[in-house]
């Protein structure tokens, strides 16, 4: 029996309730300036890249993604495309195995949230889009008027 499976028991004999995926909240994303004076979520580089290349026609699955972690050393390093469908001269689109599916639900508030701050989108501009939980806003607000304020 593993750590994690002895400790698990053990919280449940002590009556412990376990967190369940559906009621854990996304953490809200550190905030700091930018290079321009607005302060911003912070961004997550992969989220940014795979944006930027699916609005250039690039199609990426996991898989892709491992295959550029391994080309940058470890590191994700965007740059020249390596692995199937990417070689030189290759196709500068990949075709998808199977065909896109829209999910029949609509996303979350909460996904839509931590999707707006893993973007870098901008504090003050989060404010003012419909979709974005106003909890996470606000304590945005608050971090984001201290660093003003130390500025």
């Amino acid at each position: 029996m593993s750590p994690n499976e002895k400790r698990t028991k053990t919280m449940v004999k002590l009556g412990a309730k376990l967190p369940k995926l559906t009621t854990l909240k996304h953490p809200m994303q550190p905030i700091g300036f930018d290079g321009e004076d607005v302060v911003r979520f912070k961004k997550n580089a992969i989220i940014d890249f795979l944006m930027d290349a699916c609005a250039c026609g690039y199609k990426f699955d996991l898989n892709d993604l491992a295959v550029q972690m391994q080309a940058g050393g470890g590191g994700f390093r965007p740059g020249p495309l390596v692995g199937a469908g990417f070689e030189p001269g290759g196709p500068p689109f990949v075709e998808k195995k199977e065909p896109f599916k829209v999910p029949n639900e609509p996303f979350s508030k909460e996904d839509y949230t931590q999707l707006m701050q893993l973007i870098g989108y901008s504090v003050g501009g989060a404010g003012d889009l419909s979709g974005f939980d106003r909890k996470t806003i606000n304590a945005a607000d608050k971090k984001a008027k201290k660093l003003w304020d130390l500025k």
